[in-house]
């Protein structure tokens, strides 16, 4: 039975040969685009909404633990972008924990029964950013997937940044699983995905 003392990441996986270690798991982080970010709204009622985002990597890198149930070292996070209301904002005001998926190459094999996958879910505390964070928040979340194009992406923010609120989620736990064959070593990104 699990603890509600012990956080989700502690808690060993149930096939554990399936298990990937933070470092892939940051890997999953790199190649995925976007995730589900799952929150607990008043009640108790779940609440889950598709976001894409940006990992914001410490420079330079700590080294990582070999498990994912050791401690995650500080200074990684996900950015995400929102409307300045609504109702994620309300509920993460309420109950900043959370929980992100992503499961970025998914390929159903309808004749074996079965999927090939990676995933990694990433456990913490998400904020709003203010001021300056708030605009490198942006700012960054804007090259992950615009920087071929920067005069686009300084119109953009230019004109819809100061209706934008940054979020930033500190990375507590990190954990990653996959079925199948492993479709790309971990290791850095690629240069083109800064």
């Amino acid at each position: 039975a699990m603890s509600p003392a012990t956080p989700p990441w502690k808690h060993p996986m149930r096939r554990a040969a399936r298990s990937l270690s933070p470092a892939d798991g940051l890997a999953v982080l790199r190649r995925g685009a976007w995730g589900v970010l799952s929150l607990t709204a008043p009640g108790g009622h779940p609440y889950g909404v598709p976001l894409n985002y940006a990992l914001w990597e410490p420079d330079p890198a700590p080294e990582l633990p070999s498990t994912a149930d050791a401690p995650f070292p500080p200074g990684f996070s996900l950015v995400f972008h929102s409307a300045m209301y609504g109702l994620k904002l309300d509920i993460l005001s309420a109950a900043p924990e959370a929980c992100f998926t992503v499961a970025p190459e998914v390929e159903v094999n309808p004749a074996g029964l079965t999927t090939r996958y990676e995933s990694a879910l990433v456990f913490g505390s998400v904020s709003v950013l203010k001021g300056v964070r708030r605009d490198a928040a942006l700012l960054h979340l804007g090259r992950r997937f615009s920087a071929a194009y920067p005069e686009a992406l300084a119109r953009t923010l230019e004109r819809s940044g100061p209706q934008t609120t940054a979020l930033l989620m500190d990375i507590r736990g990190l954990t990653g699983k996959f079925n199948g064959e492993r479709s790309r070593p971990s290791g850095p990104p690629d240069a083109d995905r800064l």
